[in-house]
């Protein structure tokens, strides 16, 4: 099913579209579930799915799903095998080093296949990297890394933001974050003024920069924090803030007790909650459907189950009385 949604994803238009995009994530999480079952893995599953998002986030120019399910395939690993501290810094320092180079290469790779420049190759991606070298003198010089790195952790939306509020615009003193909810709660008919996801005001407000409607990027949940309640007002809202996905995630666990594939599942629920380059918004929205989807698919798994262990008491008894 997730393999087969995300076949047809791309071409399912309007909001139908996220939820082919939630069924997508289930091949990672099919995949997760042969990993940690004890079962002869066959490599070939890893390399189809894993080969797929690869391929698709290089065509597409968006390689933030790529990133985050290379996390998640790293703890699964690292559930299942264990390994040593040693091991695990190894692991981590092969990420953070494949990370500056996506980080790197994205915005190059972009201009040259998004305007139709170029074709999606291995030749473009040679061109890119020349280009960084050429420019940046290397992927780990001090000119290359010091913005790649302020880029993957928002640290520069976060310090345009604290350098911009108050001094140029005034605290939100909430009403952001309630402008936030509305987006993510009150239905469109009810709400017709309401902010629309990608809208690019509050950006271009509070930061102090400006950004057309064509380009991702968000405030992320830290700023949001801050122009909302202040410094001290921020650190309070992230602590209730982590706390929230804190019980969404201790609720699942003690589920999982009972039904194990359930901590499998809620990985889809924290696809958007684990990234720093989101808006609140956009998180919250994202958590509180993937909740309701994962609900649903563990529906449809129970009732399967059910009918399946109907299905075989009926044969057993069917089986019972032919022989007496």
């Amino acid at each position: 099913v997730g393999f087969f949604s995300s076949l047809i994803s791309p071409f399912i238009p309007g909001g139908t579209n996220f939820i082919f995009y939630l069924l997508a994530q289930l091949k990672f999480a099919g995949l997760f579930l042969l990993v940690l079952s004890g079962q002869s893995l066959k490599n070939y599953w890893l390399v189809i799915i894993y080969g797929s998002i690869i391929i698709s986030s290089f065509l597409g120019g968006m390689f933030h799903d790529l990133l985050i399910w290379f996390v998640f395939i790293g703890a699964v690993y690292c559930i299942k095998l264990k390994p040593n501290a040693l091991m695990k810094i190894m692991g981590l320092a092969v990420f953070v080093v494949f990370a500056i180079f996506i980080q790197s290469i994205k915005a190059g790779w972009r201009e040259k296949t998004w305007t139709g420049e170029e074709a999606a190759s291995l030749e473009t991606l040679q061109g890119v990297t020349s280009d960084i070298d050429a420019t940046s003198g290397g992927f780990f010089t001090k000119e290359n890394l010091a913005p790649q790195i302020s880029r993957l952790n928002q640290g520069w939306i976060l310090a345009s933001t604290m350098y911009n509020v108050p001094a140029s615009v005034p605290f939100a003193n909430g009403m952001v974050l309630k402008s936030y909810l509305e987006t993510v709660f009150v239905p469109k008919f009810l709400s017709p003024s309401k902010i629309e996801f990608g809208d690019t005001r509050f950006f271009n407000y509070y930061s102090g920069h400006t950004i057309t409607g064509t380009t991702s990027m968000s405030l992320g949940s830290f700023a949001d924090g801050y122009l909302n309640f202040g410094l001290n007002g921020g650190i309070i809202f992230m602590f209730f803030y982590g706390l929230f996905y804190n019980l969404i995630l201790k609720y699942l666990g003690k589920k999982n007790l009972k039904y194990p594939y359930l901590v499998i599942l809620s990985v889809i629920v924290f696809i958007y909650p684990i990234r720093p380059d989101v808006d609140t918004r956009l998180i919250i929205g994202f958590a509180f459907k993937a909740l309701i989807f994962v609900y649903l698919v563990y529906r449809v798994i129970e009732r399967g189950r059910g009918f399946r262990e109907r299905f075989q008491l009926a044969f057993m008894q069917k089986k019972v009385r032919r022989s007496s």
